[in-house]
């Protein structure tokens, strides 16, 4: 609480960060020397930044809590829960994400088989990009101005392509929607 952990070569495990408090996570992009975190709650007030080849798993970032994934930073199997808000940019990447918070990706930051629950919300725009994403009843999922996604499943959620987004090979299985405003493109949607 209120106090800063740095990871540049080495792990830490089973973790709380909380109240004003900050982990930051970093590597130097050899294989065995990077940080790595696991099992980490990120909760009310905290932080995490992710980058430089650094590695984040099986964080849970609880309401109030924020994570940060960037220049070449890795987080893989997330829980953002509701209240929380996780951002990925600058070739960050985020893997097998489940969002019942915020999740948002945007230059050049991208996500790979997240799955939007009810109250989650996916954004994706300025040249981020999303693969394989699940979107289920009541999630939502927005792709803006040079956003990009391929292969969204919509299982009853709301799949919104605004002007300059693009949807590729979207699939809109029952009580699933996709919205696309003027200057939004959705190719391939079945």
């Amino acid at each position: 609480s209120g106090g800063a952990m740095e990871i540049d070569i080495g792990s830490a495990m089973l973790t709380t960060v909380s109240s004003g408090g900050s982990m930051t996570v970093h590597g130097c992009g050899e294989m065995d020397d990077n940080g790595l975190v696991m099992s980490t709650i990120v909760s009310n007030g905290g932080s995490m930044t992710v980058d430089d080849w650094g590695n984040a798993v099986s964080t849970i970032v609880s309401s109030g809590g924020r994570m940060t994934v960037y220049r070449v930073g890795s987080a893989t199997s997330t829980m953002i829960t509701s209240g929380g808000k996780m951002m990925v940019y600058r070739m960050g990447s985020a893997m097998s994400t489940v969002v019942n918070g915020l999740l948002t990706l945007y230059s050049s930051g991208f996500a790979t088989s997240a799955i939007v629950n009810s109250g989650g919300s996916l954004t994706v725009f300025s040249d981020g990009s999303a693969m394989s994403t699940v979107v289920n009843a009541n999630g939502l999922m927005t792709i803006s101005f040079r956003g990009h996604a391929v292969s969204t499943k919509v299982n009853g959620g709301m799949l919104t392509v605004s002007s300059g987004g693009n949807a590729m090979l979207a699939t809109v299985n029952s009580g699933g929607k996709i919205m696309i405003s003027s200057g939004g493109s959705a190719t391939s949607a079945v």
